[in-house]
């Protein structure tokens, strides 16, 4: 959640930092939230568009669409 107090306050490279965070946790999790996860990229890529880094932004979407997919298979 302070990644997304961050990113409301302009603070892009300080909210990316704690979604990278946030994506380390939950993934070190043995039964693993994929919706947390999903969320998490989605405030991540956000972030990377606020800063101008539309190329991985783009590919962070393309894998989260994929998760998506896969989760209501």
């Amino acid at each position: 959640r302070l990644g997304a107090a961050l990113f409301l306050c302009g603070e892009y490279p300080e909210a990316e930092e704690h979604f990278n965070r946030s994506l380390e946790l939950l993934n070190l999790e043995i039964d693993k939230d994929w919706e947390d996860i999903v969320g998490v990229n989605k405030c991540l890529a956000e972030t990377l568009l606020a800063l101008n880094r539309e190329e991985e932004a783009t590919t962070r979407l393309e894998r989260i669409k994929t998760i998506e997919e896969t989760i209501a298979a």
